[in-house]
Formats: C-alpha cells, sequence, structure tokens
C-alpha cells in the first residue's frame, strides 16, 4: 500500500473508530453515530484512509436532515465533501 497523502509506503493497519455528532441545536437529542473498522495509517504523516459504509451513513442522512444551525460568517455549519 501507498499513502494517498505523501506518498510514503510506512503504512500498518489499525483498528479504528470515528464518532460523528451532529453540530446543530436540532440535532441535540440524536446520539452520536459511532464508526470502527481496520483502516491504514500512515507511520510518516498520519494519514488515515477511511470511509463510512452506508449503513452509516444512512444514519447520518436521517439524522441531519433537521433545520441546520449558522455560524458566526452566516454559513452552513454542516460537512462538505471536499
Amino acid at each position: 500500500m501507498i499513502c494517498k497523502h505523501c506518498g510514503s509506503k510506512n503504512l500498518e493497519m489499525f483498528e479504528a473508530e470515528l464518532s460523528v455528532c451532529f453540530q446543530s441545536i436540532a440535532n441535540l437529542r440524536e446520539s452520536p453515530v459511532y464508526v470502527g473498522q481496520s483502516s491504514p495509517i500512515c507511520l510518516d504523516c498520519g494519514y488515515i484512509d477511511f470511509k463510512i459504509p452506508e449503513a452509516d451513513l444512512d444514519h447520518l442522512r436521517q439524522g441531519s436532515s433537521a433545520p441546520r444551525a449558522r455560524n458566526g460568517s452566516g454559513s452552513d455549519t454542516s460537512l462538505s465533501s471536499q
């Protein structure tokens, strides 16, 4: 395997967990979505290749259907893909 960020071959598989919490006040009662899986981590730059499974994405989509809070700049606080 080669790191997608720095090109290093110094990657190792680790069990990784991610807790995704909803940011808006309307979603305060929603439980975080916990995702766990084996993921390669670059031991040179720290990049992790982590894909959220479809079932967990569905939970995020359902929980994120509430209106979004706005931050100080007036923009949406929701996450966007980059």
